[in-house]
């Protein structure tokens, strides 16, 4: 009898319990979309409150001095000659295409800039018995051409610690993913070098941004004609305000790995980090997204650059990404200043 009314005694107890954590959680549920009502609120106060034609100030890098590029020294040994300029023999390996596609309709974002974000794949820690690296680390880029030079733009954290680099440009989306190889023999694939030992970085603190003018290996590098972007000086030159919907393209290690990938948001806010800007967005960014590039649309059929997608800080329930802030003007300056 006893022992029947301790077993009582304990799922009273054990009840009591979980009813609390039920109470306990809902509370908090509460307390939470409490807090997010009021944050909407503010970000919806703030964006009544701004003038839509006007710059924001507060990241306005025009005022200060120019930012004179360098070219990146690194103190690593180069691998050997002989194994430079060569597509890696496990590239097909990194980029998995499925066999067959029952259904593909083509659809996709029909933007003229998409054909201009390319993937990067990178090998590090060269192997003299294997002939071939031990890891690759890939990301995204964009591709410009300014001075006569093909140049690919991205972040200096996708090239740190490599040894050579592959940039990937893809033409026909339906025929890379129908037939990898197949599309690199009839150029809808394109693939060239980029030395990271001769790309240039912007010499100021929290600005990870590196660029390099690519190199043929088979195919012909007037080919980036169709792709390659011309910077906008006259109407790209400025910054933009929180609210701003930005469209992001890159090869996020979720997305597609033969066809570039979009996503929207828009400007969330701001942070200075050292002595760069970089824009918070709602527009998912993942690993693989950095040294890509985000737009926004500014008339019915034309766009700027915003920034390049670079970093995502993740909190316990939500994450944003991060922006490196650039105009069109500021790449059309760094690269024509800087002399492969």
């Amino acid at each position: 009898m006893k022992e029947l009314f301790n077993k009582k005694i304990i799922f009273i107890f054990i009840g009591a319990v979980v009813l609390f954590a039920v109470i306990y959680g809902i509370t908090e549920f509460e307390i939470y979309k409490t807090k997010i009502s009021e944050q909407e609120k503010q970000i919806a106060d703030l964006l009544q409150e701004q003038d839509k034609g006007e710059i924001v100030e507060s990241i306005d890098k025009n005022s200060g001095e120019e930012i004179v590029p360098e070219i990146k020294h690194s103190d690593k040994k180069e691998p050997d000659s002989d194994v430079k300029k060569e597509i890696p023999k496990n590239i097909e390996e990194l980029i998995e295409v499925p066999e067959e596609v029952e259904e593909y309709d083509g659809s996709a974002p029909a933007l003229y800039f998409s054909d201009a974000i390319a993937q990067i794949v990178c090998g590090a820690d060269y192997n003299e018995y294997t002939d071939d690296y031990d890891s690759y680390y890939s990301g995204s880029g964009s591709i410009w051409f300014v001075n006569d030079n093909y140049w690919v733009l991205t972040n200096e954290h996708v090239l740190t610690g490599t040894e050579e680099c592959y940039v990937i440009v893809t033409i026909d989306w339906v025929e890379a993913i129908e037939n990898y190889d197949k599309a690199i023999e009839e150029d809808n694939i394109l693939i060239y070098y980029l030395d990271p030992y001769e790309t240039f970085y912007i010499p100021e603190d929290g600005y990870d941004l590196s660029y390099g003018v690519l190199e043929e290996i088979e195919q012909s590098i007037e080919m980036l004609d169709y792709v390659a972007m011309l910077p906008d000086i006259e109407n790209c030159n400025e910054y933009y305000n929180i609210g701003t919907e930005v469209q992001v393209f890159g090869y996020p290690g979720i997305g597609s790995s033969v066809v570039v990938t979009l996503t929207e948001g828009i400007i969330s806010s701001f942070e200075k980090i050292g002595n760069a800007y970089y824009y918070l967005t709602s527009a998912k960014i993942e690993e693989g997204n950095s040294g890509g590039m985000a737009f926004t649309d500014i008339t019915e059929n034309s766009s700027c650059v915003v920034g390049i997608p670079t970093f995502v800080e993740t909190g316990s329930m939500e994450s944003l990404g991060r922006i490196l802030a650039i105009t069109e003007e500021e790449i059309n300056y760094w690269l024509s200043t800087s002399n492969p």
